[in-house]
């Protein structure tokens, strides 16, 4: 949408920005692979405890991941960035930084989408990731006429942060888990 809308050269930007944020999301990735067998297993034998502990567990650890990654970039600085990457990707900067804040508030809700996949309720996932994926395209064709490829920045992180928050309320509500990075570890 970026390139049929704004142009080439902000596409080129925004998918630098893209491969680089997404380093943010390696420890959510592992995590995540480490845990989905554990939560279904859990599932079965009806221990919401020791789901929830996991599950608060592996949310911390993404989630200062993806924060030492922005803090990583805000370090590093536009003027860094733009001496590794070329004067040309100056602008990737700022969207990588939103889009790595964007990874980092994703992973405190941790590994909501997942428990619910794992517990039967995957026609909640679907229904959710259609729903944010329609917001997504709405959002799209609304601001990036005005803001350009941040603004393709801001519709994808808004999008994903609330399909992780809708999965972290119904989690919450019908499993009775917190699945987030400031929930109760509770104990084994």
């Amino acid at each position: 949408m970026i390139g049929a809308i704004v142009g080439t050269d902000q596409v080129a930007q925004y998918r630098v920005a893209i491969q680089i944020a997404s380093a943010a999301m390696i420890a959510n990735i592992i995590v995540n692979a480490i845990l989905s067998p554990r939560f279904a297993a859990l599932h079965l034998l009806d221990n919401s405890a020791e789901i929830q502990r996991l599950a608060v567990f592996g949310s911390r650890v993404a989630f200062v991941a993806a924060i030492s990654f922005v803090l990583m970039i805000l370090i590093i600085g536009s003027s860094g960035f733009s001496a590794v990457l070329g004067l040309e990707y100056a602008t990737s900067y700022e969207l990588t930084l939103w889009l790595a804040i964007g990874i980092a508030a994703s992973a405190f809700f941790g590994s909501s989408v997942l428990i619910l996949n794992m517990s039967g309720r995957e026609i909640y996932s679907a229904r959710y990731s259609y729903f944010t994926a329609i917001a997504n395209i709405a959002l799209n064709a609304i601001l990036i006429p005005f803001f350009g490829a941040l603004g393709a920045v801001i519709a994808t992180v808004f999008t994903t942060v609330l399909m992780q928050a809708l999965a972290w309320i119904l989690v919450r509500r019908e499993l009775g888990i917190r699945t987030d990075a400031f929930g109760v570890c509770l104990p084994k």
